[in-house]
Order: C-alpha cells, then structure tokens, then sequence
C-alpha cells in the first residue's frame, strides 16, 4: 500500500527517500506539502510547474505559497497561463 509506505518511511525520518518514492509513484500532494513544510517552497513551485501536475493542487497550496513567496507562487501562475 501507497499510504503505509509513504508514512512509514516519514515516521522512520527517511524524508528524502519518502519524498522520492511519492515521485515515483505520482503523489504530487506529498511532495509539494513535504517541500512546503521543510521550508522550500521554490521546490514546491518547481513541482507545481509541471505540465501533469492537476490544477487543483495549485489551489490547495496557494494560501501556503503566497505566504512565503508571494512573487515567484504569482510568476508561477502567469506561466501556466489558460492552464488555470
């Protein structure tokens, strides 16, 4: 199970390798959340800007991303422009 897993390896401190296998097997939603939490917002920006991540999760993590880093969350929305 997906789930079992990425919270076992959290849980066990093995963020990194948490982070990667979310990647892999397309949770975007943990690996935007995980960057946010850690204090890099610019990776979750990098993650959002992906073409097959959905739109709903721009919405999600916007109040987060505004807080931080207003500028580069609304460059990030310019960019995707009709995408939004």
């Amino acid at each position: 199970d997906e789930a079992t897993t990425v919270r076992l390896l959290a849980s066990y401190g093995r963020q990194e390798d948490m982070v990667y296998f979310a990647s892999l097997k397309g949770d975007h939603q943990t690996v935007i959340g995980h960057h946010i939490r850690a204090g890099d917002p610019a990776k979750a920006l990098a993650v959002l800007r992906r073409p097959s991540i959905p739109v709903e999760l721009h919405y999600k993590f916007a109040p987060a991303l505004m807080a931080r880093v207003p500028a580069a969350t609304v460059d990030a929305w310019i960019a995707a422009g009709e995408q939004l």
